[in-house]
């Protein structure tokens, strides 16, 4: 998918080179607001953020920690390549610290399993490239354990004479801040194009990613539990995104920050994930979601296909505006 030549629309190279809409300028935020302010604590400024730019921003976190551990022993791993390693053992799947099992029972769940491994490596990449940031040494954060596991030889750096009390309480927040992102990504076919608008609140349930943690529990427990739909995946993505918006009869939307839709729709090869598109469909509304143009699917007529006499060759047309601007699909 690309910019076209022309100005208010947008090319789907996937399908045909569709053009739709009116492109967003190219994503580009510093967020040079700090996430550590004396007597405040931890959190992510207000603002739009790519998952890249979220795990910058929780670097302050580990930073934090390695900072006060002290130097390391030369000719030993280095705190800081041990609670990365942790990390990966973390976002990975089948490993002993893995913070999320699915059952590879059919086709849907395989297919989770497979972007949450391609997203967790992505966040790693991400992880160990962020360096250099600010952070607080005296910062000091009551975190809730959320069950992430540690490695052996982790478990003895945070527990041992090298660390401090509160250290582990501060790491802790950092796994979970990873967890929650990998975990909200799970919707994307392009997960590290997505803007995800950060809108801080009071208490920590709004701390980071930690506004997610409802729906994603909701998420996991039917991916634990039976076959994964198209409509669970579109509710987490929509819960993310636009968290006020009905998902009721939708199979897409329109937010500030682009336009989402199921990937197999604009040539994709999945059934269950979405795809991000830097476009706006009317430019006059933030929020609009496209629906489905009947209810329920046993009210549409049924037709009686005959067999086929000849080949015949796909065409497709663009909707006409008017229908787009109601965001109907035609079936």
């Amino acid at each position: 998918m690309s910019p076209s030549s022309k100005t208010d629309s947008y090319r789907i190279t996937g399908l045909h080179n569709l053009l739709v809409g009116h492109p967003l300028p190219a994503f580009a935020s510093d967020h040079s607001d700090p996430t550590m302010i004396q007597g405040v604590g931890w959190s992510l400024p207000a603002g739009p953020y790519t998952a890249r730019q979220i795990v910058v921003g929780c670097a302050s976190l580990l930073e934090t920690v390695l900072h006060n551990l002290g130097p390391d022993d030369e000719g030993q791993l280095t705190a800081r390549e041990m609670l990365l390693d942790n990390l990966a053992s973390n976002l990975n799947l089948g490993t002993r610290e893995s913070s999320l099992e699915i059952p590879l029972k059919d086709p849907g769940r395989k297919e989770m399993a497979e972007q949450a491994v391609k997203i967790g490596k992505s966040i790693v990449t991400y992880a160990r490239e962020a360096k250099d940031v600010a952070f607080d040494p005296n910062y000091v954060i009551r975190s809730p354990c959320e069950g992430h596991l540690l490695k052996p030889q982790v478990a003895q750096l945070m527990f041992g004479p090298r660390s401090l009390r509160h250290l582990m309480q501060i790491y802790n927040e950092y796994l979970h801040q990873m967890v929650l992102l990998r975990d909200a990504l799970l919707p994307f076919e392009n997960y590290d194009e997505v803007v995800i608008p950060i809108v801080p609140g009071p208490g920590k349930r709004h701390l980071g990613m930690r506004f997610t943690e409802t729906q994603r529990m909701s998420f996991i427990a039917e991916l634990m539990t039976k076959s994964i739909t198209q409509a669970s995946v579109f509710k987490l993505a929509q819960s993310l995104l636009v968290p006020s918006m009905s998902t009721d009869n939708a199979y897409g939307f329109q937010y500030k920050h682009g336009l989402i839709l199921p990937d197999a729709v604009i040539g994709g090869s999945s059934l269950r994930l979405f795809r991000y598109i830097p476009v706006v469909l009317d430019e006059t509304v933030t929020d609009v979601k496209l629906a489905y143009e009947l209810e329920d699917y046993y009210s549409a007529p049924l037709l009686d296909i005959g067999p086929a006499k000849h080949s015949m060759t796909l065409q497709v047309t663009a909707i006409p505006s008017k229908h787009a601007e109601k965001g109907r699909s035609p079936g």
